[in-house]
């Protein structure tokens, strides 16, 4: 997910950047109030190695880009449901407190998710942006302190935006106890579901070799089918384990290889092409947010959320 967030917003940004400039400079952006959040004191450092310069933030700072960002790829209707942003400010939350683990200072290197900053959202969200902003400020508030932990210890919070139709059970129980599979096959209906990418076998075995040495293929390989094996998915149909050439990678390895969707995916072999058919967007643990919203839309909280997908877990105050 931090690969297609990465991907997804400079692409958002980039229609939108000359418009913006423009009417800033005629008219400017009104700057009201918003709501405002506790000065927290505890520090995370944010490395710009563009520009060669690092910045201290603080906590609660950090905290209202870090939930922004989760929701500015998705429909706009979100803003109508409250429950649905607490949900968000929630995992974001948790996860800031994981990756503390009780220090006062911490480099966002370290962090799985990163936040988008300020003067991007006012560009992306516009004449929204105040509004926009009260609303997640209002939501933290509401939320203050609240994380979600499993034996009275905060969780990674595994999050993605849509899955295949079923979410993935545990592959390490000991150490995430809390992720469970369940029933979400109404993001079978969601757009962005199904991703077709297609690659000649040149291209194909380029990317391989590229990444790995003794891999058994090269440009004289014909047919790719008889060179790549499904070996095994999990329960929800993700695959967990394939081989290609002499190479065993898992599922995952090969979404990040190949940036695509997911993890679950279908291969269909044309002479000299390849398909990769995915199904969702993200790896498929933890909370799907399409489904999660359907959830607010339906009118549960964001606690009814959290225990749907979540087991073993207790949402508590962890200041």
């Amino acid at each position: 997910m931090k690969k297609l967030l990465t991907r997804l917003i400079p692409a958002l940004l980039i229609p939108i950047l000359v418009p913006y400039t423009i009417t800033m400079a005629m008219t400017g952006i009104r700057d009201e109030p918003a709501a405002v959040i506790p000065y927290d004191g505890r520090i995370v450092i944010v490395e710009n190695s563009e520009a060669n310069i690092s910045q201290s933030m603080d906590y609660s700072q950090y905290l209202v880009g870090m939930t922004a960002r989760n929701l500015i790829s998705l429909n706009e209707d979100v803003w109508e449901y409250p429950e649905f942003i607490k949900l968000n400010c929630l995992i974001s939350n948790t996860l800031l407190t994981y990756a503390f683990s009780g220090q006062d200072v911490l480099s966002e290197e370290f962090l799985s998710e990163h936040y988008i900053s300020d003067d991007d959202l006012k560009i992306l969200w516009g004449e929204h942006y105040t509004d926009y902003m009260n609303t997640i400020k209002n939501a933290l508030n509401e939320t203050n302190g609240l994380v979600i932990t499993c034996n009275n210890v905060p969780i990674k919070p595994f999050y993605h935006y849509i899955s295949n139709g079923m979410t993935r059970s545990s592959p390490d129980f000991e150490s995430y106890p809390y992720l469970k599979s369940v029933n979400t096959n109404k993001d079978l209906e969601e757009q962005g579901f199904l991703c077709v990418r297609q690659y000649s076998y040149v291209d194909f075995i380029n990317v391989i070799n590229e990444n790995f040495e003794n891999t058994g293929l090269d440009k004289s390989t014909t047919s790719l089918k008889e060179n790549i094996q499904i070996i095994s998915r999990d329960d929800a149909g993700y695959i967990t384990q394939l081989q290609i050439g002499n190479l065993l990678m898992s599922g995952d390895d090969f979404m990040n290889l190949f940036q695509i969707n997911s993890p679950s995916f279908t291969l269909t072999f044309q002479e000299q092409s390849l398909k990769i058919i995915t199904k969702g967007i993200g790896h498929g643990y933890g909370i799907s947010l399409s489904h999660a919203l359907r959830m607010a839309k339906e009118g549960n909280t964001y606690m009814d959320i959290v225990q749907f997908f979540y087991e073993n877990v207790e949402i508590k105050n962890y200041k």
